[in-house]
């Protein structure tokens, strides 16, 4: 028995690093798209109507998206696996898990009218504006 519980705890510890490694893979990736975003946009800058770089930027874009709902799924599924251990017990981890972070979130992409996602601060903003004056 003592054996079987060993190789349970053994097995949550390799689980745990797994994870770590996991998360900080995700957060590896979505810093090196960042820094390759900005390169191309400041290249995009001193070149307005490259028609490849927009594409290029546009990819980028995706990728970025996809790598943060990717994280942010991780984030979430982890948040419930450890409610599960420590959500029935009243305790100061009880207290600690269901403390709220406040931070400013901000609307990464919007579908336009026609279904394209936008992913650009400006066209956010105008989808927003749009939809808002058409309600009244």
């Amino acid at each position: 028995m003592e054996k079987f519980a060993g190789l349970i705890l053994e097995s949550k510890d390799m689980f745990v690093e797994e994870a770590k490694h996991k998360f900080e893979e995700y957060k590896r990736k979505e810093h090196l798209i960042r820094v390759s975003l900005s390169s191309l946009q400041r290249l995009q800058e001193r070149t307005p109507n490259c028609e490849w770089l927009q594409n290029c930027i546009s990819q980028a874009r995706k990728d970025l998206f996809f790598t943060e709902q990717k994280k942010a799924d991780f984030l979430y599924y982890n948040s419930q696996s450890k409610w599960i251990n420590v959500g029935d017990k009243v305790t100061k981890e009880f207290f600690q898990c269901t403390k709220q972070k406040y931070t400013k979130s901000h609307i990464r992409a919007l579908k336009d009218i026609n279904g394209q996602l936008c992913m650009d601060a400006k066209e956010i903003r105008n989808i927003a504006t749009t939809y808002y004056a058409n309600l009244l």
